[in-house]
C-alpha cells in the first residue's frame, strides 16, 4: 500500500508541475503574441489552479488504471 501511496502522489505532482507549466507558457505566449502587458501575479494564479486541478483529476485516473491493472493480473 506504501508503494501504491507514492506512486500516487508522485503522479499527481509531476501532472500538477506538467500542466501548470503547459498553461503558463501558453498564456504568456498568448499575452505577448497579442502585445498585451503581462500580469504575472495574475498568470501564475490561474495556471496554479489549473495545475492543480488537472494534475489531481489526471493524477487520480492514472493511478486508478494502474490500481485496476495491478488486481486485474493477480
Amino acid at each position: 500500500m506504501k508503494r501504491e501511496l507514492s506512486i500516487l502522489i508522485y503522479v499527481i505532482a509531476m501532472g500538477t508541475f506538467i500542466i501548470f507549466l503547459v498553461a503558463f507558457l501558453s498564456r504568456l505566449f498568448t499575452y505577448w503574441s497579442n502585445d498585451i502587458a503581462i500580469p504575472f501575479e495574475e498568470l501564475l494564479y490561474i495556471s496554479f489552479k489549473v495545475g492543480l486541478a488537472g494534475g489531481t483529476i489526471g493524477g487520480v485516473g492514472t493511478w486508478l488504471m494502474h490500481i485496476f491493472n495491478l488486481y486485474r493480473h493477480r
